[in-house]
């Protein structure tokens, strides 16, 4: 039998705790001094809290029974950092131990509310809640409320290996158990909280979701710089298709081959059928563009793309400062105005233009990659309504919220397997044609 105390809560917090950044002390002191600037118990006393060997001062405990439950959704600040020192893996692990320690507390009543943020009872436990930091707040005021924690070191240490492997029997079994009957869309509830894992600790990246698609698609075995990209990649595709469906991106989950190669020929050959490179340019694009993957690591933050004279500025756009001066996506899509008026004579063709104001003949490899990619992604996007008559794309590649070349490649590879789509349905469209 378990029991949920200060010292097993922190004790399944320090086996699941990043050893690279987390230290017990300073952590652990850290959410009681955000919840009490007056207390500030010293590792000391950390480590007997963690032990099981006293619990908090009773003033920080009347300090925490003073709060009116209204206000505990705005402590989670307090275990902000903590939960960030615990990856997704590590906390789903978090959340089965404190689960089998809750389910094992015989003192606990089934309808008791053991996360007080997100009002989960005992017998709902983990439930559904906002952020992870969110259910240790939520499970932390609870202990500190209503468990004791003074000389309970023999409970704290049931939290050994044997613990641990009772635990992981406890999986298998369950696991055996939902092969033939799991939950909604074929998920176990483990499989439902790994994906929520997944979701919370990603929260603020869910704009390069897509991605995470397109890197496991360009390499499923690969360790990305990313950490959203490899956690993705390492799911069992049940949980992938779960995430992308949360995350409203379904139209990515049909991809089964990426097609990127494919595009970049097809917009080699737009780049001559649309006289956007010079004959001696046109076969670089797709010779440079294969060394970028070496880049990986760059950070692309410092760059300012809106740094080329705009070769078409119509009358009213002209009145404002600064209007002469535009990214490429924007200068492709004036020279094809022009061209298309047949006015781009003495106009710069984009490829060429950008291969002299950023020196492609000597600029550093970093540079050279992240500008051909910029480029790719400019030209796909003016190019899908002039390969698909009579319909205007303006797609979204996520390379705006890119950080290093890792982004901003498999933002590149998603525009060319989109390019390469619109060829295929263009192809499709004009076979219907001649049949009809």
């Amino acid at each position: 039998m378990s029991k949920l105390c200060l010292g097993t809560f922190f004790t399944a917090i320090v086996l699941c705790a990043d050893d690279a950044s987390f230290k017990q002390g300073e952590d652990f002191c850290d959410v009681f001094g955000l919840l009490d600037n007056t207390y500030n118990p010293s590792p000391d006393i950390i480590s007997k809290f963690v032990r099981g060997e006293r619990g908090p001062k009773k003033t920080f405990i009347a300090k925490i029974n003073k709060y009116d439950p209204d206000q505990f959704g705005e402590l989670c600040y307090c275990m902000h950092d903590l939960s960030n020192k615990i990856s997704s893996a590590n906390q789903t692990k978090l959340v089965k131990i404190l689960k089998k320690i809750i389910l094992d507390d015989n003192q606990i009543e089934s309808d008791a509310i053991v996360d007080l943020v997100n009002n989960t009872t005992k017998q709902c436990f983990p439930g559904e809640y906002e952020t992870f930091s969110s259910l240790l707040t939520g499970v932390f005021l609870y202990v500190v409320k209503y468990a004791h924690n003074d000389h309970v070191q023999t409970e704290v240490k049931k939290l050994d290996e044997h613990f641990l492997a009772e635990l992981l029997l406890d999986d298998k079994t369950k696991a055996e158990s939902t092969n033939t009957s799991t939950g909604k869309g074929g998920l176990s509830e483990d499989d439902i909280i790994s994906a929520q894992m997944f979701l919370l600790c990603h929260e603020y990246e869910r704009t390069l979701m897509p991605l995470c698609q397109i890197a496991y698609l360009y390499n499923p075995d690969h360790n990305h710089l990313r950490d959203m990209y490899t956690e993705y990649s390492i799911m069992p595709e049940r949980i992938r298709r779960h995430i992308m469906d949360k995350c409203q991106t379904p139209e990515l989950m049909q991809i089964d081959k990426l097609h990127w190669k494919e595009g970049l020929d097809a917009l080699k050959s737009d780049l001559k059928e649309y006289d956007l490179a010079s004959a001696r340019y046109q076969n670089k694009l797709s010779e440079y563009f294969l060394k970028v993957r070496y880049n990986l690591e760059w950070d692309i933050t410092h760059y300012t793309t809106t740094s080329f004279e705009r070769c078409f500025v119509p009358d009213l756009i002209s009145l404002f400062p600064a209007s002469h001066k535009c990214n490429m996506w924007m200068y492709i899509s004036d020279y094809l105005y022009l061209n298309g008026r047949g006015e781009a004579k003495d106009v710069k063709k984009p490829f060429d233009y950008l291969w002299s104001e950023k020196g492609f003949a000597y600029c550093s490899n970093e540079d050279l990659s992240f500008w051909l990619c910029i480029f790719i992604l400019a030209a796909c996007n003016n190019l899908s309504d002039k390969i698909i008559k009579d319909k205007i794309f303006i797609l979204d590649y996520h390379e705006d919220d890119a950080t290093t070349l890792e982004d901003m490649y498999f933002s590149t590879l998603l525009a060319l397997h989109q390019h390469y789509l619109f060829h295929e349905e263009a192809r499709k469209l004009q076979e219907n044609n001649i049949r009809s």
